[in-house]
């Protein structure tokens, strides 16, 4: 896919982390292992909510991302950090002591490439964490900012309907899930899904977290100052004064890297 440039840090990490932050902690939290003392790599890094989660649980993240955008943002209080692909990682055999992908899998064409590499870069038995959106998930407010946005002038990206349509199911679902980590040569697999309450109750919160998603900040940003003011106005309230708190349902997999080489 190509939307890659859709993603930068300093909008990403408005709204949407929101959201992300709390997830990235359930994540973390669901390891089969401390990460306490563990150099940890966190890959699709994004902003770096996952990195955040792991010094609180005090592992030692790195961090690696596709996106230097991403990789920058708020750079001084960041860990180490590679711009790399996931499904071609620049890092040693068992190099970490661990690896946590969130929200990176259902951006994958190849889903068990990517975790193939997780498992490979990890030291034997290392936990293998990753977190996608269920099949299950969905929110009212999504459509209803994206309705008013396109009164605005906004239209789907043809990357954004690709994802959706063809990139983001390949891993939907716990039984698919799964499979894909059986595929990577993973061990010990759990897969879970749990509607995770991130604490995004108000109009404006949800306003926020969607307008900051990557198929539409780009357009958002191209808005003069009062005609964007104008959007969210008008965003909050289609969503109305008293909403649905958007609880997202998401599949956490706990799992470990082989026990034994090859």
């Amino acid at each position: 896919m190509n939307g890659g440039a859709a993603y930068d840090g300093a909008a990403w990490a408005g709204g949407p982390a929101l959201v992300y932050d709390r997830l990235a902690q359930v994540l973390v939290e669901a390891t089969p292992a401390p990460l306490g003392g563990r150099r940890v790599l966190d890959v699709g890094a994004g902003a770096g909510a996952v990195s955040k989660a792991v010094v609180a649980a005090r592992g030692r993240p790195v961090a690696a991302d596709l996106s230097f955008a991403m990789l920058a943002h708020d750079r001084p209080l960041r860990p180490p950090a590679a711009v790399a692909d996931a499904a071609r990682l620049p890092f040693s055999t068992g190099v970490f002591g661990a690896t946590v992908a969130a929200f990176l899998l259902n951006h994958a064409p190849d889903p068990a490439r990517v975790l193939g590499e997780a498992a490979r870069v990890t030291e034997h038995a290392g936990p293998v964490l990753a977190s996608v959106f269920s099949s299950r998930n969905s929110h009212p407010s999504k459509a209803q900012v994206d309705e008013v946005a396109a009164r605005f002038g906004f239209r789907v990206p043809a990357w954004f309907r690709r994802f959706k349509d063809e990139i983001e199911p390949l891993t939907a679902t716990p039984a698919l899930l799964a499979a894909t980590a059986r595929s990577a040569g993973l061990a010990d697999i759990v897969v879970t899904e749990r509607a995770v309450d991130v604490g995004v109750r108000t109009a404006a919160d949800l306003v926020a977290w969607r307008l900051g998603m990557a198929h539409l900040a780009p357009f958002v940003a191209t808005l003069e100052p009062d005609r964007r003011r104008l959007l969210v106005t008008r965003a909050e309230a289609a969503v109305g004064p008293d909403p649905q708190p958007y609880r997202p349902v998401v599949l956490i997999l706990a799992s470990r890297a082989p026990f034994t080489a090859g």
